[in-house]
């Protein structure tokens, strides 16, 4: 039977170096031959799997950025067409109805009286002391007993026998069923486009307090004496 037969080099030598039968120097040698050895195995069974997961991990992130690309370009172009939509909607609006338009509704606003000019129902409001209950009463008494006349500067298509477009003029009477719309905005919505206390102001707007404030005086009888 072999003796120290469960001895393996390395422990061998170890023994040997304690027992002063081998230097130390001779023993670094070989454990670093042995490991010299042993390093261009480790090294390519190591160098091919990194570069497999960095090849799978360059992918997956491409993959990701294109997919957030894709995404963001339905984004894009849903917003669009969301926007396309608002405006053709924006556009259904008028401050200058004509004779021949349908009308739905109407909806106070409040802007720059400048950039109000060809608007047919408008009034002026400026600092005043009329709370905003009152004022909404003389602006709508306004609008109502308002006879609008069409801005030069607005070109209206001809309806009739001699027009060339297919359009046909209302049965009702356009003026009268703008009234009909404005009576019908609630009082809230107009109140909440003013800021009070204001004043009221518009051409005739004063004429007509005055005149229906006024009331016809009696004649006075000549006594004779």
């Amino acid at each position: 039977m072999k003796k120290y037969a469960d001895q393996d080099e390395d422990e061998r030598l170890l023994r040997l170096a304690a027992l002063g039968h081998v230097k130390v120097a001779e023993l670094t040698e070989a454990g670093e031959n042995d490991k010299e050895d042993e390093t261009p195995a480790n090294d390519e069974t190591e160098d091919a799997t990194p570069s497999e997961a960095g090849t799978s991990v360059v992918d997956d992130e491409k993959e990701a950025i294109y997919a957030l690309h894709r995404e963001r370009k339905a984004q894009l172009q849903e917003q669009e067409e969301e926007e396309a939509q608002n405006a053709a909607f924006l556009d259904s609006f008028t401050g200058t109805p004509l004779p021949n338009d349908l009308l739905l509704f109407a909806m106070p606003v409040c802007a720059p009286y400048s950039t109000l000019a060809l608007y047919t129902y408008k009034v002026k409001l400026t600092p005043g002391s009329q709370k905003k209950g009152k004022a909404v009463q003389f602006a709508v008494d306004h609008f109502l007993n308002l006879k609008p006349k069409i801005s030069s500067a607005i070109k209206v298509t001809p309806v009739g026998e001699d027009a060339t477009t297919d359009e046909v003029t209302p049965d009702v009477d356009p003026i009268e069923a703008q009234k009909e719309l404005i009576k019908c905005v609630p009082e809230a919505d107009l109140v909440g486009c003013m800021v009070g206390p204001v004043k009221v102001s518009a051409p005739g707007l004063s004429t007509a307090k005055k005149g229906g404030n006024n009331k016809p005086k009696k004649a006075h009888k000549n006594k004779s004496t």
